[in-house]
Order: C-alpha cells, then sequence, then structure tokens
C-alpha cells in the first residue's frame, strides 16, 4: 500500500507535464510553417584568401551579427522584418540555440562544425547578454517580451581544414531556435545563411609572377642542317619566376606549362616560326628549320604541365630559376639561311 501514492503522484506529474506541453506558442508565418526561417548574412559575401598565408587550423573569415532577414514572417503589429512576432499562452523566460550542423571535429573542448565546402569548418557561437560575452550555443535566460522573438547576435568563425581547398559556396541550416517557459519550449525559428545571398568562399594559392623575356641563341651554320631532325648544341638558360613568400605551414608546388603563341593546338617540342624576320635583323626568315624546347636535356611538348618548383614554408619572397634550354631543328629537307623567330607562351599554376 504504501507504493501506491508513489505511482499515482508520478502519473499525476506526467499528465501535467504533457498537457503543459500542449500549450502552443503561434509564429506568424506567410507560408503555414510554424516556425521561421530567419536568413543570415555575414558582411562580406565573396570572401577570398590566400591558401600560402593561412596554415591548416587557421581562420580564414570571422563575422558577428544579428540574424537579417525572417524570410516567411507575415506581417502583424511590427513592420520590421528583423522582428519575429509570436504568442504564448505562458511567459518566456529562456531561449535555446542547437547548432545542427554535422561535427567536424572537436579540440580543446571547441566544437568545429562541418559547411558545405570540403576542407573548410566553423564555430558557432551565441552572443549572452547577462554575460555580455559570446557563449556556447545551449540554455541561457533571456529578457524578452510576450510578443517578439528574442534577437541573438552570432559569431561565426570560419577555419581551414585541408590543404587543398576549391572555390565554392556555404549554404544550409546553422541552427535551431526553441523559446519556452517552465518546463515547455517550442521550436521558434531555423537559422540559415540566407539562400538570396550566397557566401562564395575564394581561395588563391601562392602568387607567383613571371615577366617576359627574350633568349637570343647563337648563330648556328647551315652546314649543320643536312637531314630532318639534325639539331644544333643546346642554349641554356632560366625562367626566372618571382614568388611570394610562404607562411601556411605547408609546402606550395609551383606547375608551368608553356604553349605555342603562334599555334595553340601545337603540342610538339618544336615552336612555330614566324614568317617575317626577327626584329632587328636585316636577314630574311629563315626556313627549313625551327626551335626546339628542351627540359632536363629531352625534348619538351607543348602543353605539358610539370612541377618546376616547390615552395617551401618559411621561404621569403624571392626568384625561383627554372632550367631550360633550346636548339635549333631542321623540319623539312631544305634549309635557306636567315633568321629564326618563335614565342612561347608561360602558364604557372598551383593545383
Amino acid at each position: 500500500m504504501k507504493s501506491i501514492p508513489g505511482i499515482i503522484i508520478f502519473f499525476l506529474f506526467f499528465l501535467h507535464t504533457s498537457l503543459f506541453a500542449q500549450q502552443r506558442c503561434t509564429v506568424y508565418t506567410r507560408d503555414g510553417s510554424d516556425y521561421y526561417k530567419i536568413g543570415f548574412i555575414p558582411p562580406l559575401i565573396d570572401i577570398k584568401f590566400k591558401n600560402h598565408e593561412i596554415p591548416i587550423g587557421g581562420v580564414i573569415y570571422e563575422f558577428e551579427g544579428r540574424p537579417s532577414f525572417y524570410k516567411n514572417k507575415k506581417a502583424q503589429t511590427h513592420p520590421d522584418t528583423t522582428i519575429g512576432e509570436y504568442s504564448c499562452p505562458y511567459t518566456v523566460t529562456q531561449n535555446l540555440i542547437k547548432v545542427i550542423r554535422p561535427i567536424q571535429r572537436v579540440k580543446n573542448g571547441v566544437i568545429y562544425y562541418e559547411t558545405s565546402i570540403p576542407g573548410i569548418s566553423m564555430t558557432v557561437y551565441v552572443y549572452n547578454e547577462y554575460t555580455g560575452s559570446y557563449v556556447v550555443p545551449g540554455l541561457y535566460q533571456v529578457s524578452s517580451t510576450k510578443k517578439y522573438l528574442p534577437q541573438q547576435f552570432l559569431k561565426i568563425t570560419f577555419f581551414r581544414e585541408e590543404k587543398e581547398i576549391k572555390e565554392g559556396f556555404i549554404y544550409g541550416d546553422i541552427a535551431f531556435e526553441f523559446i519556452g517557459g517552465y518546463s515547455a519550449t517550442f521550436h521558434s525559428s531555423v537559422i540559415q545563411f540566407d539562400p538570396d545571398y550566397r557566401i562564395k568562399i575564394s581561395p588563391t594559392n601562392s602568387t607567383c609572377s613571371y615577366k617576359n623575356q627574350t633568349i637570343q641563341l647563337p648563330t648556328a651554320s647551315i652546314k649543320i642542317f643536312n637531314e630532318i631532325g639534325k639539331t644544333s648544341l643546346p642554349h641554356h638558360f632560366n625562367l626566372p619566376i618571382q614568388c611570394e613568400a610562404i607562411s601556411n605551414g605547408l609546402d606550395n608546388d609551383v606547375h608551368i606549362q608553356l604553349f605555342d603563341a603562334l599555334n595553340n593546338s601545337n603540342n610538339s617540342s618544336v615552336l612555330t616560326t614566324a614568317s617575317t624576320p626577327s626584329p632587328g635583323s636585316s636577314a630574311p626568315a629563315a626556313s627549313g628549320v625551327g626551335i626546339e624546347i628542351l627540359k632536363d636535356g629531352s625534348p619538351l611538348p607543348m602543353g605539358t604541365k610539370w612541377k618546376a618548383a616547390t615552395l617551401i614554408d618559411g621561404q621569403a619572397a624571392g626568384t625561383v630559376q627554372i632550367p631550360l634550354a633550346a636548339r635549333y631543328i631542321q623540319t623539312s629537307a631544305t634549309v635557306s639561311p636567315g633568321s629564326v623567330q618563335a614565342r612561347a607562351t608561360v602558364t604557372l599554376s598551383y593545383p
């Protein structure tokens, strides 16, 4: 008999809680949803950063602000689109923000969430007006009227997680927001990156540049060209590329491609020669001979991409010399003397 009052008390408590939770709050939406869709827009929506300046784990961009627009709000008494209105049968004293992004990693108690771009994570903090600081999203007290939703400031930070990050857009839901009092809560809104203002992430790699140069080959005797494929001795030269300093904790590769400036579809190692004399030359244009580019002593087909250098972390800005060579090569059975002119386009890339 002593156990009966305990069972009855428990049953009454459970029934009381269920009835209380059924006292629904109302938000005023145009699309019939029982929660608001809040668009969040950072101050900068085209975020550019340089890969060689940000290490893995480093901050790409940080911003704070209030969720900007109630996307599906139906006009009530307050015309401001940044104000959400609701009505509740109980006094609202608490606010709960729950981040709904998948977790990327946890380090030193900090939760890093996945974003829509692989290799970029983010943290989310909420401003607590009572402590005057940003705190981990969770349950805390609010000073809210019974008519308007509390407007919480968020601080979101994007972090670099991987070496290779491709350009892309940040989008999707960030968190659910609940408000309530006592033991009753209701889902008041979902905070999302505003789909009308797409956040673009544009990474750039270590920047190198190349200034135009003229390579003067030594004169070759026409007597050596007695059959197709005959070549002169190679003339060695360097491609000097100017590169920025590296400070991201990673080594960065620089790739180079050469293209025939007079015939972009040419994929042989022999450049197309101009039909006009070389600048400053009184001799006519030679025929039956071309200029071949060599890399490490072997012919280099146009359009071939190769790793020309590795920029080491901590390396200061400076010039990197890329060794190549060029030589004359006989391209037809008959060779006529004269000047030979060809041009190549240099393309640098950082895959």
